[in-house]
């Protein structure tokens, strides 16, 4: 009857277009804490969206980030596009970093979780983006991998030491690469 149950579910969604995503290994980092490297910025609020607490932030060297605040972030409500802010937050962090087989997606993280690195706490939920590119560089001591992106944005990520297979990605490899989204934990305005 199971089997009956899943071959069905599997040909209403082939035949809606609706995609199927595999057990991958995304399972084995389901419900786990990475540890992420702890930012200092003072950058200008580009925009903001108070219902998703989403801020972008540019610095003044022109490069801007996305952030999700935290519950932490008491302040975000009084937070305004526009204005000069300090942000400490804790970076992206690659999560799932393989090679397409052609059959399977990186599947998705459930309760993914950050921490400063060194820091033995449970950690702070975080989203998770999967994005398909190359590997512009990389550097297997500093478990970091250098992407750009199919919109051609290139941006280096420290890699999780769970990753496995690390050290079998080359550059040129098209990849998948799956980062938790840097997370702000606190955000002040720049006293004038």
């Amino acid at each position: 009857m199971k089997k009956t149950a899943l071959i069905l579910a599997a040909m209403v969604a082939f035949s809606t277009g609706i995609p199927i995503q595999p057990v991958t290994a995304a399972a084995e980092m389901d419900k786990g804490v990475v540890s992420a490297e702890h930012i200092d910025l003072t950058a200008t609020v580009e925009a903001i969206d108070y219902e998703r607490r989403h801020l972008t932030l540019k610095a003044t060297d022109g490069k801007s980030v996305t952030l999700s605040a935290s519950k932490k972030v008491k302040n975000f409500g009084e937070i305004a596009k526009g204005s000069l802010v300090t942000a400490e937050y804790l970076d992206s962090v690659a999560v799932i970093v393989r090679k397409p087989d052609g059959t399977s997606h990186p599947g998705y993280l459930k309760e993914v979780s950050v921490t400063q690195r060194g820091d033995e706490s449970d950690g702070l939920p975080v989203d998770t983006t999967v994005a398909l590119g190359t590997v512009e560089a990389i550097d297997y001591a500093l478990r970091s991998v250098t992407f750009k992106g199919a919109d051609g944005v290139i941006k280096s990520y420290k890699v999780d030491s769970r990753v496995k297979k690390f050290r079998d990605i080359y550059q040129g490899d098209k990849i998948y690469l799956r980062v938790t989204e840097p997370l702000a934990l606190r955000i002040k305005p720049v006293e004038k």
